[in-house]
């Protein structure tokens, strides 16, 4: 069998050298690191916090909230629209994430939040909401948000312990990105082999809820960078309704997400739900680190690269989104 040439393929599709800027992932966590420590919050006491963000900008939300979620002691929910809950008031904080700073649907919200006298953060690069924010956390400029994700989630955790909200991370950030460093090199062995079994496969994607981000994430990265529809859901939910479908696309592939913390029924769940799709191939990610942040962080780099290899696989420009750039176009009109 002829080995492939991925430094081929990736010469002939990787225009945005994509594949440097994903294995650069762990120090995008000591830039956010340095960023997030200088930011001074803004005044007041808050009751809930909301972010708004849309795609690899609203993952930044979806990234904190799941990391803190067994601490923080106020609710936090993620909005991907143009408008706020009816609730969001000057009690609350809004943390507005977009990486290009004109996201149409975070504007929106950004100018709702300031008419209910809402707590603002804004998390961007450049654009109206930098120009426009009095508290503004401004992260580097990248070729697509998807791939500033953890430069954009990082400085956030420092904000919310400053507002005191959750303990200290800063060791825990720094500790991670020293454990992704030593990390990035096997796992990017490793994504080249899953993106093979998933040439030609539609991906089922299946994380424990604890961690169900990451198959959220994955199966974002698989549209944007490998332009592949996939299917993913988080256990115990998924036990509840697609554990009973029948008709299923004859290629699907399931990925698990899994943690070697995992209790004794969730265990259970995994065995039972891969009986129960026994026909299918599928393959196991085991989720590697010593915290929350480290098994996150760890999934979110192996679902990039993940994705990266089957772009390349499938002859696809892994930064690259024309569908979306015509989609802006006909919203100008």
């Amino acid at each position: 069998m002829v080995e492939l040439d991925w430094a081929k393929l990736q010469k002939k599709f990787d225009k945005k050298n994509v594949l440097q800027i994903m294995l650069d992932y762990p120090s995008q966590i000591r830039q956010g690191i340095e960023i997030g420590k200088k930011f001074s919050c803004p005044a007041g006491e808050f009751s809930d916090i909301v972010f708004c963000g849309m795609g690899g900008s609203g993952m930044a939300g979806l990234i904190v909230k799941q990391a803190v979620f067994n601490e923080i002691q106020v609710p936090v929910e993620v909005i991907e629209d143009y408008s706020l809950p009816a609730y969001v008031d000057e009690k609350t904080l809004v943390i507005a994430v977009s990486f290009s700073g004109n996201t149409e649907e975070t504007v929106a919200c950004f100018e709702e939040a300031k008419r209910k006298n809402a707590g603002l953060i804004v998390v961007a690069s450049s654009g109206l909401l930098a120009e426009e924010a009095d508290a503004k956390i401004i992260v580097p400029s990248l070729p697509q948000p998807r791939l500033g994700a953890i430069v954009m989630a990082v400085p956030v955790f420092f904000a919310l312990e400053k507002l005191g909200f959750i303990r200290e991370k800063e060791k825990e950030l720094s500790d991670c990105f020293g454990f992704l460093e030593d990390s990035k090199n096997s796992m990017n062995a490793e994504a080249k082999k899953i993106a093979l079994k998933l040439k030609g496969k539609f991906p089922v994607i299946q994380a424990p809820a604890d961690f169900g981000v990451l198959s959220c994430r994955m199966r974002l990265e698989l549209n944007e960078n490998s332009k592949v529809l996939a299917l993913s859901n988080v256990l115990p939910e998924m036990n509840h309704n697609e554990i009973n479908s029948e008709i299923l696309p004859k290629n699907s592939f399931f990925v698990f997400f899994r943690d070697n913390g995992e209790n004794a029924q969730m265990k259970k769940r995994f065995a039972f739900t891969q009986k129960v799709f026994k026909k299918f191939p599928r393959e196991e990610i085991l989720l590697k680190g010593k915290n929350k942040i480290e098994k996150l962080f760890y999934g979110i780099l192996i679902s990039a690269l993940v994705s990266y290899y089957l772009a390349l696989l499938n002859g696809k420009d892994p930064n690259e989104i024309p569908i979306i750039g015509e989609l802006k176009k006909e919203l100008k009109k």
